[in-house]
């Protein structure tokens, strides 16, 4: 077992001599062994223990056990304690969710905080197999069927290659102290009774099934590995990313062999889901834009030839005050430049981005804001018409997403400037102007790639 572990450590290259692995540690069979492993094959280590509080007493032995056996080692304890019922109760989670998020936040943050180079889990082949079984019952992805991966982000489980009885036979031949934990005998959580009833009746069928399902997972994972990279080479081809939106062009998506499956990987990092990805398609297919799908983190928008994501945020209300010239106002998506021109332009208008304005016709303070339903303005060039800011914007072809940026320049109540498309004819320059306030809008160059 321990050459099996140092083949692994040398062919994921996950760590050198130099590096120091946190070892998520509960004071079970599979942790007490991970950590033997690590200290006999002389690779730097500490360990963490997250004290539950859920079963008295022998929640109180666990973290003594571990305590002792950092101590035996010569190596960092860090331990924690939580109230997890209470807490879970007060987040309306599951004991389980509120564990598992809690200990894995703690992790990543003693991670950051003492330069550990990665996480270290005690998950086993049993355990894979485990979640496979799980993920399958209640419906999963192509991911779901592997298992448990050997790395997420900065996460390793050095011990996959074992399963739960070679870990037991490793923990007797070595005379390992650790202690059992009796909730993972109860049926009343899933995965106990999957590992205590249904996998001995896979065993019965397969006295083999430990190595059939370790073959098994070792070629999951290698279509795995070539599933992602087509995927990826389809994001490069398919998505764009331009002033902070993605775009995904739905003829390409439908030119694919399995366009669903296509849109759900692409866009599952951004919280899709796989019912979302159907819809999705059928709205495709149906020709029927507007749909939309958001999470705390992604709005989703489905546009005439393309899906859109953008990061989630209501409208963004704020109101800019402008009351200094020559002066350069930041905004979240880039910068407002202010100046004053003696020189009066050759071109009234300016471009897109710019606009000239006659400054004895402007009210200050300006102000700067969103643009809202009911806005009206009357365009460059339209003399004694106006026209509503919405009806404008979709003439422009301008998507839900792209109108929720734009920007209004407003003097005395009235429009000055629709940023980044038309001033008004009103505060336009004449033969008569004098002075000019030039004003110019940019986007940062930093944006969000796929």
């Amino acid at each position: 077992m321990l050459e099996e572990f140092q083949k692994f450590i040398k062919n994921q290259q996950a760590l050198t001599a130099d590096d120091t692995c946190l070892l998520a540690t509960s004071g079970g069979v599979d942790s007490v062994v991970l950590a033997h492993l690590f200290h006999i094959s002389g690779q730097k280590f500490a360990l963490a223990h997250v004290n539950y509080q859920l079963r008295g007493t022998e929640s109180e032995l666990d973290e003594q056990l571990v305590e002792a056996l950092a101590k035996s080692y010569q190596v960092t304890c860090h331990s924690v304690r939580v109230f997890a019922s209470a807490e879970a109760i007060k987040k309306n989670q599951s004991i389980q969710l509120f564990a598992r998020n809690f200990r894995y936040a703690w992790f990543e943050q003693l991670r950051q905080k003492h330069s550990y180079k990665f996480i270290a889990t005690a998950h086993h082949a049993n355990d894979s197999l485990e979640t496979a079984i799980f993920n399958l019952s209640r419906g999963t992805g192509i991911s779901g069927l592997g298992g448990v991966p050997l790395w997420r982000g900065n996460i390793i489980r050095p011990l996959l290659f074992a399963n739960k009885r070679v870990i037991r036979a490793y923990a007797e031949k070595n005379a390992l102290a650790f202690r059992e934990d009796a909730s993972n005998d109860s049926l009343k959580y899933d995965r106990n009774m999957i590992r205590n009833e249904v996998i001995p009746l896979l065993r019965d069928i397969n006295p083999m099934l430990d190595d059939t399902i370790a073959r098994t997972f070792e070629q999951i994972r290698g279509s795995l590995a070539l599933y992602r990279e087509y995927i990826e080479a389809q994001g490069a081809k398919l998505l764009e990313c331009k002033n902070n939106i993605i775009s995904l062009r739905i003829d390409k998506l439908m030119e694919s062999v399995a366009p669903t499956t296509l849109l759900y990987e692409l866009l599952a990092p951004y919280g899709l889901n796989n019912t979302q990805a159907i819809q999705l398609i059928e709205s495709i297919q149906q020709g029927i834009p507007g749909r939309t799908f958001s999470n705390p983190e992604w709005d989703i928008l489905l546009d005439r030839d393309q899906v859109l994501i953008r990061a989630s945020k209501q409208a963004d209300s704020a109101v800019i005050r402008i009351e200094a010239v020559n002066f350069d106002y930041p905004l979240e998506e880039g910068t407002l430049e202010v100046r004053l021109q003696e020189t009066v332009p050759a071109e009234i208008q300016g471009t897109k981005d710019r606009a000239c304005l006659d400054l004895r016709k402007l009210q200050f303070p300006l102000f700067l804001r969103r643009w809202q339903q009911g806005d009206i303005f009357q365009p460059f060039g339209m003399q004694g018409q106006r026209k509503k800011v919405q009806d404008y914007l979709t003439n422009e072809k301008l998507n839900r997403f792209e109108k929720d940026q734009i920007w209004i320049l407003e003097s005395g109540g009235q429009i000055a400037w629709l940023v980044g498309y038309r001033i008004d004819e009103r505060f336009k320059i004449t033969p008569e102007t004098t002075s000019v306030l030039e004003l110019a809008y940019s986007l940062k160059k930093e944006i969000h790639e796929p």
